[in-house]
């Protein structure tokens, strides 16, 4: 019982206090879900129908997913609860990266310059960076545009193909960046590994000497008492 409790607990402290990572996501899916909201009450969100959040959400369960824009109603509860929803991931989100050096103005300002959308006109980050950064742009304009142009910011369709673009974007970018941390670890080992023998190169002839017999004379001694502890015999047991 004890631990299903410590397990509840965790998930919910996950949510209230979500990590860096997690903050983002929060923010995005929570701004993204807010804007549809805001759009479908104007009847922008798709041309022709009226979004029902209770049906999208429950998979027709408790509604259907669309109804008619000449019929449907203006606002309804489901608009106010996922509004809500929304607004809630956006406040966590924007509270736990609040905390962060920088805070919220720091986090807005990497939106619009950061590494990846320098890669759009540079490979000095490598190729792979901007391939990247080119398409999380296609896949984001694709979306914008056609929502603007169309009306279809709820649109199936326009989904497969924008979010496929960001999808890859982002697994482009996470690639990039842990191929760039094991380049770097490389290069420090082997900067280790030179300065190591830069400094064994500078002692005197009799210095190296030295200091190989002091590193022959270890092993020999770590062997000799490794060949102690496999050929000595147990010790009997002590009688009570």
């Amino acid at each position: 019982m004890s631990e299903a409790v410590t397990d509840d607990r965790g998930l919910v402290q996950m949510v209230l206090e979500p990590s860096a990572t997690s903050a983002r996501w929060f923010v995005g899916l929570g701004a993204w879900g807010l804007l549809l909201a805001v759009l479908n009450i104007l009847h922008l969100a798709h041309p022709t129908q009226r979004i029902s959040w209770a049906g999208v959400l429950t998979m027709g369960e408790l509604n259907k997913a669309f109804e008619p824009q000449t019929t449907a109603s203006a606002f309804v509860a489901s608009d106010a609860v996922f509004m809500a929803l929304c607004g809630g991931a956006l406040f966590l989100g924007l509270r736990s990266i609040a905390k962060e050096d920088g805070g919220v103005e720091q986090f807005l300002k990497s939106l619009l310059s950061n590494r990846t959308w320098k890669a759009l006109s540079s490979t000095k980050d490598g190729a792979t960076m901007t391939m990247a950064a080119w398409s999380l742009l296609v896949g984001l304009l694709f979306y914008l545009v056609w929502g603007l142009r169309y009306s279809g910011w709820f649109d199936p369709g326009v989904y497969s193909v924008s979010a496929i673009l960001v999808a890859f974007g982002f697994g482009l970018r996470f690639y990039s960046i842990a191929d760039e941390g094991r380049r770097q670890a490389a290069t420090s080992e082997r900067s280790m590994v030179a300065v190591g023998n830069s400094s064994f190169a500078t002692l005197s002839r009799a210095e190296q000497k030295a200091a190989r017999r002091a590193e022959a004379k270890a092993k020999a001694l770590a062997k000799a008492e490794a060949s102690k502890a496999v050929s000595a015999p147990a010790l009997p047991a002590e009688e009570e």
